[in-house]
């Protein structure tokens, strides 16, 4: 496995969902917003895209959107404040790829998958993964809201340090399982 890259969403949720739905769409900016993200990973095409773990929010891309935005809300009438600043990060779009040669089957991907959403820096938030197998190198997704979905309304704080943790996470959990480490 992996090659785990992080993609900061900064876009408010809009028409980007309508964007990454698109067969032809391929990511490529490093700055999107939560909307496309979740319809990219969740487009109804079984051949290519298989949901597999939600935590704290539904399945559905359209409704985990709503339930994104409501931890947003909470938070920010907790703060008193009407709505985040421009171009503050509204969610965190992990991206794990696997060698070619690794290819691992589904059930792998899930448990890698279901183990970083869980891991102590994520649990608190609402995310939602996607495996995807429509390129040659199969990958996974998984979209983590910036804003806690229990206890206390609380706002992610992700420093480098802790980036770098769920990358020496991510490359045991691809060891454990025999897969390579991609170095990027």
């Amino acid at each position: 496995m992996a090659c785990l890259l992080f993609v900061p969403i900064r876009a408010h949720p809009g028409a980007t969902l309508n964007y990454i739905t698109r067969k032809d769409a391929i990511i490529s900016d490093q700055s999107y917003d939560v909307y496309r993200a979740l319809n990219y990973m969740g487009e109804p095409d079984s051949t290519s895209r298989v949901y597999v773990y939600s935590n704290h929010c539904s399945q559905n891309p359209r409704l985990a959107e709503q339930e994104m935005k409501l931890h947003q809300q909470k938070y920010y009438q907790s703060k008193k404040v009407a709505e985040p600043m421009p171009g503050e990060l509204l969610a965190l779009h992990f991206i794990h790829s696997y060698t070619k040669e690794d290819n691992p089957n589904v059930s792998v991907m899930d448990i890698m998958m279901q183990k970083i959403a869980e891991h102590p820096l994520l649990k608190e938030y609402a995310s939602l993964g996607a495996h995807h197998f429509d390129k040659p190198q199969r990958h996974s997704h998984l979209l983590c809201n910036q804003y806690s979905a229990v206890g206390k309304p609380r706002k992610m704080g992700l420093q480098k340090n802790d980036i770098y943790e769920l990358m020496r996470f991510s490359n045991k959990l691809a060891v454990e399982h025999g897969l390579s480490i991609i170095d990027k």
